[in-house]
């Protein structure tokens, strides 16, 4: 196996996993706004960044796991 089939393969499963944590935070940040959690409150901040960076990884990882190259 290439080191290259080797990284791909790291991006799918980090793509996986961190797709369950997104999808989770997705959860918890809607969940506070049909609880009417105030958008300022830090709690509600703080869940908003940890989406927003989950979703920047999610896409990074998707696109080192491109075949093609669109990652490289």
């Amino acid at each position: 196996m290439s080191t290259l089939a080797l990284r791909i393969e790291h991006a799918r499963l980090l793509r996986a996993h961190v797709a369950d944590y997104l999808a989770y935070l997705g959860r918890v940040r809607r969940w506070m706004e049909l609880r009417g959690w105030p958008v300022e409150d830090p709690l509600f901040r703080a869940v908003t960044r940890a989406w927003e960076s989950a979703q920047e990884l999610h896409v990074l990882a998707h696109y080192a796991a491109c075949e093609s190259g669109v990652g490289k």
